[in-house]
């Protein structure tokens, strides 16, 4: 099936970047809908991963719902809250062969989209990304990832203001 296992070290995320990058939309987007406590993500999980795969990804311009399945996925609409099932209007050969084609299609788009360079995210980086500097003695914020026991690790954590010599304020 052309499956390619991989080995990652542990507590080295460059080594498994797909997952680290799933994980890092998955944190950021759950962080905005979890309660004072962030003790309800479990409950917010799913909706999250609905919305994950059923949106196309700017790199591939396909859906995973879409990778996984050869077709895109069937949600409700606001006006219509009925089952959108379709009927099959060709025998079921017919609809292996154009859901083979379909994904064969699709597998060789994604393909070309990850051979190429990819100036598209540093464009996007650059977008938002703005020249700092900063003089000896200056008021700064320290990011600080180690989380004191007890938080959730959905807690994003800064320090200060912090002088130019290193002292909380």
């Amino acid at each position: 099936m052309g499956i390619q296992q991989s080995r990652t070290s542990r507590y080295h995320s460059q080594s498994n970047s797909h997952v680290e990058r799933l994980h890092r939309t998955l944190h950021t987007s759950l962080s905005h809908y979890l309660n004072n406590s962030h003790t309800d993500w479990n409950l917010k999980l799913p909706y999250f991963l609905l919305a994950y795969r059923a949106t196309p990804h700017s790199t591939t311009g396909y859906s995973p719902f879409f990778l996984l399945h050869g077709r895109e996925m069937i949600t409700p609409a606001n006006e219509d809250l009925r089952p959108k099932v379709p009927k099959p209007t060709q025998d079921p050969e017919q609809l292996v062969e154009s859901l083979k084609a379909s994904l064969r299609q699709a597998y060789q788009t994604v393909a070309k989209a990850n051979r190429r360079p990819h100036v598209a995210n540093k464009k996007h980086y650059d977008k938002r990304a703005k020249h700092r500097s900063f003089e000896v003695g200056s008021y700064v914020y320290l990011y600080s990832p180690a989380r004191k026991p007890g938080l959730s690790k959905f807690f994003f954590r800064l320090d200060g203001p912090v002088s130019g010599h290193g002292k909380i304020v």
